[in-house]
C-alpha cells in the first residue's frame, strides 16, 4: 500500500529533479568559463544569469548568494579530473587478474595523471587549497570533495585486496591518502627550475610503489 502510494511521486518528481540538476550545471560550466577568463573578482550574478538562460533569483535559489556560486566553482576545479581517473582505475582492478597485470595497468595510468599537460591542473588546485586558507565556506566544500574522493578510492583499493591484486594487510584508506598526495604531490618536481620534469623516472618509482603494496603469490 506505501510502496503503490510512494513509487508514482518518485517518478513524477525525477524529471524536475534532472532539470534542476542541468540548470545547476549549466549555471556552473557559465560561471566557470567567466572566472577562467575573466577572474574571479569580476564574475557577476546578472551576467552569469544572461549567459545560462537563467533568472538571478533561480542561482540564488541553488547557490545562496554569490560567494557560494564562486566555492561551487572553486570546488569543481578543485577536482579536477579525479573522478575521471578513478573511473580508470576501477576498470583497471575489474580488468586485470594478477598482481603483474595490476602493477603494469597502474604504470600506464601514472604516466597519463603525470603527463605534463595536466600540471595547470595541478597548480590550479594547489591555488585552491591557498585561497581556501582565508575563506570557511571554501575549505570546507574542498575538504568535503576530498573526503569524497578518498573515500571513493579507499574502496577501489579494497575491492582490490579482495581480488588478491593489492596487499591486504595496507589500510586502504590510508594508502588513497598517501597515492593522492604522491599525484598531487608532483607540483613540487614541476617547479623546481633545476632541471625539467622528468616523467620516465616519476613514472618508474611510481611502478616500484605499485610492486611494493601489490599483492604477493602465495607460496606453493
Amino acid at each position: 500500500m506505501v510502496g503503490a502510494v510512494i513509487a508514482p511521486d518518485v517518478g513524477a518528481h525525477a524529471p524536475k529533479r534532472r532539470r534542476g540538476l542541468a540548470t545547476r550545471q549549466r549555471v556552473l560550466q557559465v560561471a566557470t568559463q567567466a572566472i577562467d577568463e575573466h577572474g574571479e573578482a569580476a564574475l557577476r550574478v546578472e551576467d552569469v544569469a544572461q549567459a545560462a538562460g537563467v533568472s538571478v533569483g533561480t542561482i540564488y535559489r541553488y547557490f545562496g548568494n554569490r560567494e557560494g556560486l564562486v566555492v561551487a566553482v572553486r570546488a569543481a576545479q578543485f577536482l579536477g579530473a579525479l573522478d575521471e581517473d578513478l573511473d580508470q582505475m576501477e576498470r583497471l582492478i575489474r580488468s586485470v587478474s594478477t598482481p603483474a597485470e595490476f602493477v603494469e595497468s597502474l604504470q600506464r595510468l601514472t604516466r597519463a595523471a603525470g603527463h605534463p599537460s595536466r600540471a595547470p591542473l595541478r597548480m590550479q588546485r594547489i591555488e585552491i587549497i591557498g585561497a581556501s586558507r582565508a575563506r570557511p565556506a571554501l575549505a570546507r566544500a574542498i575538504g568535503e570533495e576530498q573526503a569524497r574522493i578518498t573515500d571513493r578510492f579507499a574502496a577501489i583499493l579494497r575491492r582490490g585486496q579482495e581480488r588478491g591484486l593489492i596487499d591486504p594487510s595496507l589500510d586502504p584508506r590510508s594508502l588513497a591518502q598517501f597515492v593522492l598526495a604522491f599525484t598531487l604531490g608532483q607540483v613540487l618536481a614541476e617547479i623546481d627550475t633545476s632541471t625539467p620534469f622528468d616523467l620516465d623516472g616519476w613514472t618508474t618509482v611510481a611502478e616500484r610503489f605499485a610492486a611494493a603494496v601489490a599483492a604477493r603469490p602465495e607460496a606453493g
